[in-house]
């Protein structure tokens, strides 16, 4: 209760509102903006190692800015996924940065609605 000081309680309630709809805002904004979906590819790129063995993820090392980077390859999407991307396995497409597909969301979090 707010006793006797009824401007309180008009101020809780203006700011339980404002807090409400920025978080609303948020859960909309994250649910339908693209985490940071790599494109597939339709074929395999032409430097894809052929004596992988089953099972193994073929690497590709490349230099950026002077660092050795390696690369990993899905199998699902035909490409060389950027470091810190992975596959989800729920949406079935590489997202960049992936951090965790949130089933609340029905949609990957990764580098594009990470901060929502």
């Amino acid at each position: 209760t707010t006793g006797n000081n009824p401007g309180l309680g008009i101020f809780l309630f203006v700011v339980t509102k404002v807090l409400v709809t920025m978080t609303i805002s948020a859960w909309i904004l994250a649910a339908l903006s693209d985490p940071g979906i790599i494109p597939r590819s339709e074929t395999p790129p032409a430097d894809l190692p052929v004596d992988v063995p089953p099972g193994h993820i073929p690497v590709k090392e490349v230099a950026i800015n002077g660092v050795i980077v390696p690369l990993n390859y899905c199998r699902t999407c035909q490409i060389w996924r950027p470091t810190r991307s992975s596959h989800c396995r729920i949406c079935d497409n590489c997202v960049e940065s992936f951090d965790h597909h949130c089933t609340w969301l029905g949609n990957c979090i990764g580098s594009r609605n990470y901060g929502w």
